[in-house]
């Protein structure tokens, strides 16, 4: 038997390379995940608060049926913070269905997520962000998409948003965008991620927004896709004996044939 005939009964017998690429799609207004039942830190959409840093994220612990001072008649997550107790600033809120209109001049078409800053006087944290969680059990190749829409145009200083991947100060922490959206008449901005970011299985993507010197007029419209994307494939299975001596017949083969 030659060589040849050697390299191809062993690729016959252990066959070619094969993965599985499997890619999952994610959208935060259509997958908000309701009360009254406490967030838990496994889910895979997960609703913050988090300090000017980014370095702390809290779980937003009240479910607040009453909603807020411009939609009032959808339930958020909240914090119960502002210069009002009944603001309960900053929250994260899931609308009806269908074009809604709140106090103030604000509208919504369709559903959607509504998510708030804090009031910087009130003591708590301001920043407020929706995470997603990678609860796969794979390492993920995720791309992202998201539209900040202030929904008040009586908002004069804009607001700062922001993409990470885990918190500042981690060793894995990767900033994808942080800038300011101008305030003015509904002003939106678009963004996406040019490549795919690698996110580890138990890391969270934050996706959110702080208030640019003030809170005011701060309700802001997130439309937020993700998509991941992972390798499934079987685990490899360890070469039987016979292809193992095959591979030394093979390696023991070329270096008699170079002598």
């Amino acid at each position: 038997m030659t060589l040849r005939h050697l390299i191809t009964a062993a690729i016959l017998i252990l066959g070619p390379g094969v993965t599985h690429a499997t890619t999952l799609l994610y959208n935060a207004a259509d997958e908000f995940i309701a009360g009254p039942t406490a967030q838990s830190a496994t889910n895979q959409w997960q609703y913050f608060q988090g300090n000017e840093t980014r370095s702390v994220m809290t779980l937003l612990g009240d479910w607040d049926t009453n909603g807020n001072e411009v939609f009032s008649t959808d339930p958020q997550w909240d914090q119960n913070g502002g210069p009002n107790p009944n603001f309960n600033y900053p929250f994260v809120q899931k609308t009806s269905p269908g074009p809604a209109s709140g106090n103030f001049g604000a509208t919504i078409s369709g559903d959607a997520l509504i998510i708030h800053p804090g009031w910087q006087g009130d003591g708590v944290d301001t920043v407020v962000a929706v995470g997603w969680y990678n609860n796969t059990g794979y390492t993920v190749s995720l791309d992202f998409s998201a539209i900040f829409t202030l929904e008040e145009g009586q908002n004069s200083n804009g607001i700062e948003y922001f993409v990470q991947r885990g918190l500042a100060g981690d060793g894995r922490f990767l900033s994808l965008t942080n800038s300011i959206l101008a305030g003015g008449t509904q002003d939106a901005w678009a963004i996406a991620s040019a490549t795919g970011i690698e996110l580890l299985a138990g890391e969270m993507l934050y996706v959110g927004i702080d208030n640019n010197g003030s809170y005011e007029w701060d309700h802001t419209r997130l439309d937020l896709d993700i998509s991941a994307t992972f390798d499934d494939s079987p685990s490899a299975v360890p070469m039987p004996a016979p292809l193992a001596l095959l591979g030394l017949g093979l390696v023991a083969l070329r270096r008699f044939r170079k002598g």
